[in-house]
């Protein structure tokens, strides 16, 4: 309850949505297959069910394998800050009002990070941050289960987690004229991060929540 007064109270103000910038990828197996793809990864920590964090390599491998046996993975724009600038977009929409929203984020220099800025634009979100030339996008792959509806997630950060207090503002609001700032709560790995957010929007007398 109280986050749905909060996104009726500043959806008429424009929000910039802080996060990590991640492609969701989703693929819907059985459960013989999904025992499957653990053995052929020769991870023994390999667990069903949850979330773990991997690296770039393991995580490109596994979709490599599930593709290889013709499955279906679709991508969309994902992680929690950008999920909360798509639906402010959403809500101005309805109430006739610019769509626009912003979100603010580190991305790599890849397909996967051209993919992601193309895709929150369609939605309305302006993305703003680096892009860093050397570091994948950040990707997040979740195996759900046809039989249970299980979900076993894989995470890399990617450049998402390169970013820091150096990068913030942006250019794109530097000069003020943001209403509120949403950070989610990942964010509080950078303690020097989310203090230099709180005080930028305190100076320009503006809003910041997570």
């Amino acid at each position: 309850l109280n986050f749905i007064i909060i996104i009726v109270m500043v959806v008429s103000k424009e929000v910039v949505a802080v996060g990590d910038p991640l492609v969701d990828l989703s693929v819907t197996l059985d459960q013989e297959m999904l025992r499957d793809i653990r053995k052929e990864t020769g991870d023994d920590e390999f667990e069903l069910g949850g979330r773990q964090a991997v690296s770039p390599e393991f995580l490109t491998g596994l979709v490599q394998r599930l593709r290889s046996r013709g499955m279906d993975v679709k991508r969309c724009a994902g992680g929690s800050a950008s999920n909360m600038a798509k639906a402010l977009a959403q809500l101005r929409r309805m109430d006739n009002e610019p769509e626009e929203s912003g979100f603010f984020g580190a991305r790599g220099l890849d397909d996967l990070g051209r993919y992601f800025g193309e895709a929150m634009e369609s939605k309305g979100v302006r993305t703003m941050g680096p892009v860093r030339e050397g570091h994948t996008t950040g990707t997040c792959l979740c195996l759900v289960s046809r039989e249970t509806g299980q979900r076993t997630m894989r995470t890399c950060n990617g450049a998402s987690a390169t970013v820091s207090a150096s990068d913030w503002p942006p250019k794109e609001i530097d000069g003020g004229g943001v209403g509120h700032v949403h950070v989610e709560g990942y964010l509080f790995r950078d303690p020097g991060m989310m203090e230099k957010i709180f005080e930028t929007m305190k100076s320009a007398g503006a809003g910041a929540f997570f």
